[in-house]
């Protein structure tokens, strides 16, 4: 994304209490990121290369809450 990045996405989610579940899938491992991200909303934090079945089974968790009616 050249005008922003997934960190400035997620934080004006949570300005503006948008509830919505986010994965962040990065070439950019790092202690830092993996921190920022989850402390801003993340609900799961994936490195590429993404393994199919990890994805599905994040994308899985983070939308959990809401096929249960809870989010």
């Amino acid at each position: 994304m050249p005008e922003v990045s997934g960190f400035d996405i997620q934080a004006a989610l949570a300005r503006e209490h948008v509830r919505l579940p986010v994965v962040v899938i990065t070439g950019h491992d790092t202690a830092d990121n993996r921190a920022r991200a989850l402390r801003l909303g993340a609900r799961s934090y994936l490195c590429k290369p993404v393994d199919g079945d990890a994805l599905l089974a994040a994308i899985d968790d983070a939308i959990a809450p809401i096929k249960q009616g809870d989010s």
